[in-house]
């Protein structure tokens, strides 16, 4: 009984000695937040605590209050020291929304952070939000626009500036200024980066519609794309190509 009270109460104090209270924090993978944001989100949960009785899920719930961190992984080291390696978003779209401003948005449709349009313009595409009012942490729905970015293959042959989403009733331009319509339905288009405009109609069958686009990107050869007016895979059994 004395052995086992012992055990019982070495189990307790052991871990909770000074000599294992968290001194050393290492912080990693961080860019768009600082090492010392992280820090100061973390401490009250590691004040007075060693590596034994750190609560690793508080310390992550914390630190997912930041838009731009995805996961975090921790761990401890003897004798008092704590790793955290954070891994961030990146982001897949410029997003633009009407009276809201200009924001970076995730794969996943998490809102980043709001930015300055001109820091970004060639770096990503560009999409417009119809989703309203934005802010950092927000999770977008079925943004056309979004889905279309995240079905783009890795053997996609170029990149796109822009995706735009007409919508019923409204009038659009394509960018070759030949492109007039009253849409009956939402219309995908997007502008590639030194490449042709791409007409994608209705937001559906995106993935078999982008095959198709990159198909006829092979064929004609990087060379003779920038003579390309636009491509229109609105029915991918039967596309035009406008030169």
């Amino acid at each position: 009984v004395v052995a086992v009270i012992g055990i019982g109460v070495l189990s307790y104090t052991v871990p909770r000695m000074s000599v294992f209270s968290v001194k050393r924090i290492s912080v990693e993978g961080t860019s768009a937040i600082s090492d010392l944001a992280v820090r100061r989100t973390i401490d009250p949960v590691i004040s007075h605590r060693t590596i034994y009785t750190m609560d690793a899920s508080a310390i992550r719930s914390r630190l997912k209050v930041f838009p731009f961190v995805r996961d975090v992984a921790i761990h401890g080291h003897f004798p008092n020291g704590l790793s955290i390696r954070v891994t961030e978003y990146q982001p897949l779209a410029l997003g633009v929304a009407i009276g809201s401003g200009s924001w970076l948005v995730a794969r996943d449709g998490r809102v980043l952070a709001r930015v300055r349009s001109a820091d970004w313009n060639g770096k990503i595409p560009k999409v417009v939000i119809e989703s309203g009012k934005l802010s950092a942490g927000q999770r977008l729905g079925s943004e056309p626009a979004l889905n279309l970015l995240r079905l783009v293959p890795p053997t996609f042959p170029g990149t796109f500036e822009t995706v735009e989403v007409f919508t019923p009733g409204r009038r659009a331009k394509g960018s070759s200024g030949k492109f007039d319509m009253l849409a009956g339905t939402e219309n995908v288009i997007a502008r590639m980066t030194d490449g042709p405009e791409i007409r994608f109609g209705r937001p559906d069958r995106l993935e078999e519609k982008l095959a198709v686009v990159e198909r006829l990107l092979a064929i004609y050869g990087p060379s003779k794309r920038a003579s390309i007016t636009y491509i229109d895979v609105s029915v991918p059994s039967r596309p035009a190509v406008m030169g």
